[in-house]
C-alpha cells in the first residue's frame, strides 16, 4: 500500500501520484463546433471528477505513451473500479503539453492528468495501478490510499 508522492515501480514505468481532487468543472480542448479552443465541461448529472496529477517516468527500453504507460483506475468502498475518460489526452493539463504526449523516451519522465467521471455517491479511497490493460486486468497491481475519501 502507497501514499500520495511515493515512487511506485511497475512494469516499465516509475509512478508517483502526486495529487488527487474531485473539481466542479474540467476544461477541455473541444473543436466540434468549428472553432478550436477551451470548454469548460461539468460532470453528467449525478456524477462527479476526479482528478489525479501524477508523475510518469519510462524506466522500460521502448519509448511509451505517457496516457498509457500505465494502466490506472479508481477503486471506490464498493469495489468498483473507473477507467479515464474517453478523451483524457483533451483535458487542458494533457493538450497544453501535447508535443509530449506522443512518446515518452526511456530514462525521462513527465507529468501527466488523468480523469475519471464517476457517480457522485461513490467514494473513491484508492488508485489501482497496474501493467495490464486500462480494464484492470493486468498481472501485477500497486495499490495508492487516498489520504481521504473523494
Amino acid at each position: 500500500m502507497y501514499g500520495l508522492n511515493q515512487p511506485i515501480t511497475n512494469g516499465d514505468v516509475k509512478f508517483t501520484l502526486i495529487s488527487a481532487e474531485s473539481p466542479a468543472t474540467i476544461t477541455k480542448y473541444d473543436a466540434s463546433d468549428g472553432s478550436s479552443g477551451y470548454v469548460s465541461v461539468s460532470p453528467k448529472p449525478n456524477a462527479k471528477f476526479i482528478l489525479l496529477h501524477a508523475n510518469v517516468e519510462n524506466i522500460g527500453r521502448t519509448p511509451e505513451n505517457r496516457l498509457y504507460i500505465a494502466a490506472v483506475v479508481l477503486s471506490d468502498q464498493q469495489d468498483r473500479l473507473f477507467n479515464t475518460i474517453h478523451e483524457n489526452y483533451a483535458i487542458q493539463q494533457n493538450f497544453d503539453r501535447e508535443e509530449r504526449n506522443d512518446e515518452l523516451q526511456p530514462g525521462f519522465s513527465d507529468e501527466v492528468w488523468f480523469l475519471y467521471e464517476v457517480p457522485k455517491a461513490a467514494q473513491i479511497e484508492y488508485v489501482a495501478l497496474t501493467d495490464g490493460d486500462s480494464r484492470g486486468n493486468g498481472e501485477s497491481y500497486d495499490i495508492i490510499r487516498l489520504p481521504k475519501a473523494l
